[in-house]
């Protein structure tokens, strides 16, 4: 579905077990594309909620099928600098970068999990060309996590 934010699963929480207030209505819409299409280029969204001046996503489109992903954490949202603040600033990011998106023809792919496992279903179910981000400064849960 064209311009959809999906997911798998419930919405995130605070540390303090509090569900953080969706800010867009999620679908279970399939995940985009076919492997007709070959290998695809994944643009991991992170923090930078943005498509213009965002060199990953140009380096990304330049080379093949562009699949934009934000995958949401539950367990970064459990982690003690989170707030329903911070979600409801991103969200707000969200619906932003859904609109970029949509404006250069391809939805925003969101999903609920583990990044790790996220990005395997898709390695699996697609194949994955390259895997494109850019690099950001986080906490140490953050840190960790893109060194695995």
């Amino acid at each position: 579905m064209k311009g959809s934010i999906t997911h798998d699963g419930d919405a995130p929480q605070a540390s303090n077990g509090t569900p953080f207030a969706p800010a867009f209505a999620p679908t279970t819409a399939p995940w985009l594309g076919s492997r007709a299409m070959g290998p695809l280029q994944i643009v991991w969204f992170k923090r930078d909620l943005r498509t213009v001046d965002h060199r990953p996503l140009l380096q990304a489109s330049q080379l093949g099928p562009v699949l934009p992903l934000l995958v949401v954490e539950p367990e970064f949202w459990r982690q003690e600098d989170a707030s329903a603040r911070h979600w409801a600033f991103c969200a707000e990011g969200l619906v932003e970068l859904r609109a970029a998106l949509e404006q250069l023809g391809q939805p925003l792919v969101v999903r609920l999990g583990a990044v790790e496992e996220v990005l395997e279903r898709a390695r699996r179910q697609f194949g994955v060309a390259a895997l494109w981000s850019h690099e950001e400064t986080g906490n140490g849960w953050t840190y960790a996590r893109d060194r695995r």
